[in-house]
């Protein structure tokens, strides 16, 4: 039985070229996050027209309630290709995806909480939540998804399927 040289380096994996690397849970969030909201606000979008739409006779500017909604699905289609192109592994997508989620961080944090606690415990606890746990998921989500090394490999291969 032959020894094993124990000054040969130690046997590494490497990963081929075509092998593709496996979609992040951060990406998974993040697509469900703006799916849903893209979901909801179509509902909300489809209401809208169906409200203008059975009191058309009562409009004063049909002009604007047309740019009204007409902006409205612009919105839902660029959305819906940007979930797109994410799930594709565009690379512009993951800096395009960062900026989406330190925009939410941010609203998270500038919203104005109009909650009537009652008591002060709660009050603070809804404060922690709101300045410190909420930021530190947020800022993991960003790391997670635009800098960590999974997200890197993700958005780096193309797979030869998805053309």
């Amino acid at each position: 039985m032959q020894q094993p040289n124990p000054y040969s380096p130690p046997v590494s994996r490497v990963e081929t070229p075509s092998e593709v690397a496996r979609r992040p849970l951060s990406v998974w969030l993040w697509m469900l996050v703006f799916l849903a909201g893209t979901v909801f606000f179509a509902a909300g979008t489809l209401r809208s027209f169906w409200l203008i739409a059975s009191h058309a006779n009562e409009l004063r500017d049909p002009l604007a309630a047309f740019v009204g909604i007409a902006w409205r699905v612009a919105l839902i289609v660029a959305v819906s290709v940007v979930i797109f192109a994410v799930y594709r592994r565009r690379r512009w997508t993951r800096w395009l995806g960062v900026v989406a989620i330190v925009g939410l961080a941010t609203l998270s944090l500038l919203r104005h909480d109009t909650t009537q606690y009652p008591n002060e415990a709660q009050k603070v606890g809804a404060a922690f939540g709101q300045f410190l746990i909420l930021p530190a998921l947020f800022a993991w989500w960003v790391y997670a998804f635009g800098f960590s090394e999974k997200a890197k490999r993700y958005f780096a291969k193309k797979p030869s399927n998805l053309a």
